[in-house]
Protein backbone atom coordinates (compact mmCIF):
# COMPACT_ATOMS: atom_id res chain seq x y z
CA UNK A 1 0.00 0.00 0.00
CA UNK A 2 2.74 2.58 0.79
CA UNK A 3 4.30 1.92 -2.61
CA UNK A 4 1.24 3.15 -4.52
CA UNK A 5 1.10 6.46 -2.62
CA UNK A 6 4.83 6.97 -3.27
CA UNK A 7 4.30 6.21 -6.96
CA UNK A 8 1.41 8.70 -7.16
CA UNK A 9 3.46 11.38 -5.48
CA UNK A 10 6.39 10.81 -7.88
CA UNK A 11 4.09 10.84 -10.92
CA UNK A 12 2.69 14.22 -9.86
CA UNK A 13 6.20 15.52 -9.28
CA UNK A 14 7.39 14.39 -12.72
CA UNK A 15 4.42 16.00 -14.49
CA UNK A 16 5.40 19.45 -13.27
CA UNK A 17 8.22 20.98 -15.25
CA UNK A 18 10.85 23.37 -13.98
CA UNK A 19 9.40 26.25 -15.96
CA UNK A 20 5.96 25.45 -14.63
CA UNK A 21 7.14 25.60 -11.03
CA UNK A 22 8.81 28.93 -11.72
CA UNK A 23 5.67 30.37 -13.31
CA UNK A 24 7.22 30.68 -16.77
CA UNK A 25 4.81 28.47 -18.74
CA UNK A 26 2.95 31.54 -20.02
CA UNK A 27 6.14 33.20 -21.31
CA UNK A 28 8.80 30.59 -22.20
CA UNK A 29 10.68 33.19 -24.29
CA UNK A 30 11.52 34.97 -21.03
CA UNK A 31 13.34 31.86 -19.87
CA UNK A 32 15.12 31.57 -23.24
CA UNK A 33 16.36 35.17 -23.02
CA UNK A 34 17.75 34.56 -19.53
CA UNK A 35 20.09 31.84 -20.77
CA UNK A 36 23.51 33.24 -21.67
CA UNK A 37 26.61 31.61 -23.02
CA UNK A 38 29.38 30.72 -20.59
CA UNK A 39 32.05 30.95 -23.25
CA UNK A 40 34.87 33.29 -22.26
CA UNK A 41 36.65 35.55 -24.66
CA UNK A 42 40.43 35.32 -24.32
CA UNK A 43 42.25 38.50 -25.25
CA UNK A 44 45.87 38.05 -26.31
CA UNK A 45 48.10 41.06 -25.76
CA UNK A 46 51.11 41.58 -28.02
CA UNK A 47 53.30 42.57 -25.06
CA UNK A 48 53.40 41.71 -21.34
CA UNK A 49 50.94 43.60 -19.19
CA UNK A 50 53.40 43.89 -16.29
CA UNK A 51 56.61 45.74 -16.97
CA UNK A 52 59.36 45.54 -14.38
CA UNK A 53 61.75 48.45 -14.17
CA UNK A 54 65.42 47.49 -14.12
CA UNK A 55 66.62 47.51 -10.52
CA UNK A 56 69.90 46.82 -8.86
CA UNK A 57 70.04 43.14 -7.99
CA UNK A 58 71.00 42.07 -4.50
CA UNK A 59 73.44 39.18 -4.39
CA UNK A 60 72.12 37.76 -1.14
CA UNK A 61 69.43 38.62 1.33
CA UNK A 62 70.14 37.68 4.93
CA UNK A 63 67.51 37.98 7.62
CA UNK A 64 70.22 38.09 10.29
CA UNK A 65 71.96 40.97 8.53
CA UNK A 66 68.75 42.92 7.92
CA UNK A 67 67.67 42.63 11.60
CA UNK A 68 71.13 43.37 13.01
CA UNK A 69 70.87 46.28 15.48
CA UNK A 70 67.15 46.81 14.73
CA UNK A 71 64.36 47.41 17.22
CA UNK A 72 61.40 45.04 16.93
CA UNK A 73 57.93 45.31 18.45
CA UNK A 74 56.13 42.01 19.04
CA UNK A 75 52.37 42.18 19.43
CA UNK A 76 50.39 39.20 20.70
CA UNK A 77 53.42 37.30 21.88
CA UNK A 78 51.55 35.60 24.74
CA UNK A 79 50.03 33.13 22.27
CA UNK A 80 51.78 29.94 21.24
CA UNK A 81 53.12 31.20 17.91
CA UNK A 82 54.36 34.43 19.48
CA UNK A 83 56.28 32.58 22.17
CA UNK A 84 57.87 30.23 19.66
CA UNK A 85 58.81 33.15 17.41
CA UNK A 86 60.34 35.08 20.34
CA UNK A 87 62.38 32.07 21.49
CA UNK A 88 63.65 31.47 17.94
CA UNK A 89 64.44 35.16 17.49
CA UNK A 90 66.47 35.36 20.70
CA UNK A 91 68.28 32.07 20.08
CA UNK A 92 69.22 32.57 16.42
CA UNK A 93 69.71 36.33 16.16
CA UNK A 94 71.93 37.51 19.01
CA UNK A 95 72.88 40.75 17.19
CA UNK A 96 69.35 42.11 17.22
CA UNK A 97 69.08 45.56 18.82
CA UNK A 98 66.04 45.48 21.12
CA UNK A 99 62.83 43.50 21.29
CA UNK A 100 59.77 45.23 22.74
CA UNK A 101 56.78 43.15 23.81
CA UNK A 102 53.30 44.63 23.87
CA UNK A 103 51.33 42.67 26.45
CA UNK A 104 47.82 43.75 27.25
CA UNK A 105 46.24 43.11 30.59
CA UNK A 106 43.54 40.49 30.69
CA UNK A 107 40.62 40.43 33.11
CA UNK A 108 42.16 38.05 35.61
CA UNK A 109 45.85 38.34 34.75
CA UNK A 110 48.18 41.31 34.83
CA UNK A 111 50.50 41.93 31.91
CA UNK A 112 53.51 40.89 33.99
CA UNK A 113 51.92 37.53 34.86
CA UNK A 114 50.83 37.04 31.24
CA UNK A 115 54.41 37.38 30.01
CA UNK A 116 55.57 34.67 32.41
CA UNK A 117 53.03 32.13 31.19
Amino acid sequence: MPESSDENRMAGFQKRTCSGRLGLTATPELLDRAITSTERVIVRYPHPTVIFEPHRRVDSLSVKESLKGKKILLIGFTGFIGKVWLAKLLAEMPDIGKVYLLIRKQRSTTAKKGSRR
